[in-house]
């Protein structure tokens, strides 16, 4: 008898604080290279990065949507679900501002063009960290550009602090081709990169999809890292004095490794969901971790590979040239 009417959330129209300013973001780039032999070249660089206002939605009491800045102007304050039902009469509760912050070291190594060969190497060290994805949330793989749900509820910013979906600590990249006397030009593209942090996400039966953070954002760790090499054949074949026939070969991932790219992170099936906040007094719950007894996950599935590499391909080419 306590709880309101079910209803349509959101209405014909959102309200728009007058005063919500311009998303944009914040970058700084500081470095050096130094040629330290004849077309060799060495450099490291300094990257900060700083996501500063946006825009987005979040949910009144009354079931509608209002958007502007979160945490300025009139986005400051939202509710919890339980309240925002009737379950109790919390009052309304403080927007974060969002955070996206990310910061690097990159060292590069270049050989420029000469003696048949060139390649550019690079190996980045960063972090980014926050309470916001971005445009694409990726911890519920919702694309809805300033309309995502992180802001909705009291309830999705939970635990929502820490080391972002698409952090990696580590990546290594190598371009380079060798060009031989007698025509035929090779190339090699290789990568390695750390994997992404792991965070036990719960559903929200509201929105029919795994949208609280049961757990600190990578609590669980990451998932495996991931590498992979191309190859590039290209065998140049004269027609004439003017006509050049190119015949080309890619070969992707070429170990035809297919390791995983991202794990099940659904802590419970959408039957046995947990919430992140007491429906009766609005005080969070403890965030669940590895040693968490009273909360075990419910889905079979969790922390098993859902995403993989795809398998090696080769394509073949044929280009004119005149």
């Amino acid at each position: 008898p306590d709880v309101l009417p079910a209803r349509i959330l959101g209405h014909g129209f959102s309200r728009v604080d007058p005063n919500t300013k311009g998303q944009h973001l914040e970058e700084y780039v500081v470095g050096f290279e130094y040629e330290f032999a004849p077309n060799w070249a060495a450099g490291i660089k300094y990257i900060d990065r700083d996501l500063k206002k946006v825009i987005e939605d979040a949910l009144t009491l009354d079931g509608d949507y209002f958007i502007g800045n979160p945490g300025y102007g009139e986005m400051t304050e939202t509710y919890s679900m339980a309240a925002a039902w009737g379950y109790n009469d919390a009052g309304p509760s403080a927007i974060p501002v969002p955070e996206r912050a990310f910061s690097g070291i990159e060292l590069t190594l270049q050989k420029r063009f000469s003696n048949n060969f060139q390649f550019l190497t690079s190996f980045l060290f960063s972090e980014m960290t926050g309470n916001y994805d971005g445009l694409f949330q990726a911890s519920t793989g919702q694309l809805d550009p300033n309309l995502n749900s992180a802001f909705d509820y009291a309830d999705f910013q939970v635990n929502n602090q820490g080391n972002l979906s698409n952090d990696v600590p580590f990546q290594w990249k190598f371009d380079g081709i060798y060009r031989f006397d007698f025509g035929l030009s090779t190339g090699l593209s290789a990568h390695y990169r750390d994997g992404t942090p792991i965070t036990a996400m719960g559903y929200s039966w509201a929105y029919n999809n795994w949208e609280y953070y049961l757990s600190e954002r990578g609590e669980f760790g990451n998932t495996d890292a991931v590498w992979e090499a191309d190859i590039h054949l290209g065998y140049p074949i004269k027609l004439g004095s003017s006509l050049e026939l190119n015949i080309l070969v890619d070969i992707f991932n070429v170990f035809n490794r297919q390791g995983e790219t991202r794990v099940d992170d659904a802590y419970t099936t959408a039957n046995d969901a947990y919430d992140v906040l007491d429906w009766d007094t609005n005080i969070p719950y403890d965030p669940i971790t590895a040693s968490t007894t009273d909360r075990p996950p419910t889905n079979a599935g969790w922390l098993t590979s859902s995403r993989w590499q795809d398998p090696r391909t080769v394509r073949l080419g044929v280009r004119l040239s005149f």
